[in-house]
């Protein structure tokens, strides 16, 4: 029902996850870092086939460097030290544009982004807010077991 968009800036930054360890385990297991793999390759088609109406996409670039903006603004250390990435702004935008499009015929509608990081997860929820409005995105935390959210 929901793709999951897996860009390979996510996969990579997955793998250098998984090679870690936390609390006597790994940060992120090897059976997730495997469907993770497999689903961005399926994102890729994804990517490939998607029919986009005539969207305007600086809109979404607008909307998603405000919302960040607005995210961090009472949290120094994110806002000016560890400000989003241009590729985090850039998963975002892409899962805008496509909950807006069409897959084979059909509308997409809504987009999951698979990420560990904050940034894209507070800036998606200023997106959803009532001063922006915007509907049809959803972030998956990477970190724990994601095979829950998927039954969702």
């Amino acid at each position: 029902e929901y793709p999951l968009i897996i860009t390979r800036g996510v996969l990579k930054e997955v793998e250098k996850h998984s090679m870690c360890r936390l609390n006597h385990g790994r940060e992120i297991s090897f059976l997730t870092l495997k469907l993770i793999r497999e689903l961005q390759e399926k994102t890729e088609d994804i990517l490939k086939e998607a029919e986009i109406d005539s969207l305007n996409i600086d809109s979404f670039k607008y909307a998603v460097y405000w919302a960040a903006k607005d995210s961090f603004r009472d949290d120094y250390r994110k806002k000016v030290k560890d400000e989003i990435s241009d590729i985090d702004k850039e998963i975002i935008v892409t899962a805008l544009f496509l909950s807006r499009s069409k897959y084979k015929g059909v509308p997409i509608s809504s987009a999951n982004i698979l990420s560990p990081d904050s940034h894209i997860k507070k800036t998606v929820e200023t997106l959803k807010s009532p001063k922006f409005g915007y509907t049809g995105i959803k972030v998956i935390p990477t970190r724990g077991d994601i095979r829950s959210y998927l039954r969702k």
